[in-house]
């Protein structure tokens, strides 16, 4: 997956795990943070834009495939039970 990435996003930037930028932070929640910069005009704001983050619609629950996007709604609480 990490060689697919370096050889879809070169023309963006390099390619490389997260070693922590921050102490308490995981990397999903830098990764957030890398995204928002990006969102915001920062230094990463070609990435966003390369993976097209302005035009994304729907959430994860739209492409499951196992379980109904109503079932997991309800099963995540976001939703009363019927």
């Amino acid at each position: 997956m990490v060689e697919r990435l370096r050889d879809e996003l070169a023309d963006v930037g390099t390619v490389r795990r997260l070693n922590g930028f921050a102490q308490q932070a995981k990397e999903g929640a830098q990764g957030a943070a890398l995204l928002a910069d990006g969102l915001a005009g920062g230094q990463y704001r070609d990435l966003v834009d390369r993976l097209g983050l302005r035009h994304a619609r729907g959430t994860v629950l739209d492409h499951l495939l196992f379980v109904s996007p109503d079932r997991a709604k309800q099963r995540l609480g976001l939703v009363a039970h019927a």
